[in-house]
């Protein structure tokens, strides 16, 4: 099973959002740029999900 490079990088952004998120939880200073980090991530994720849903035409992987 070979991916296309739009679904590497949706799994690629989910695994960025996960670990942004993780880290956020654990570094106690006033700056969340881990927590805006994961935002990104997912707004990028939404963006990359459209753009895959347009070019395949359904959800499916």
């Amino acid at each position: 099973m070979t991916r296309n490079p739009l679904e590497i990088l949706i799994i690629f952004f989910i695994i960025l959002t996960i670990i942004s998120v993780i880290l956020d939880s654990f570094v106690s200073s006033g700056s969340h740029i881990f927590a805006l980090l994961a935002g990104l991530s997912v707004l990028v994720l939404i963006i990359l999900g459209f753009i895959h849903k347009l070019s395949h035409g359904h959800w499916d992987w």
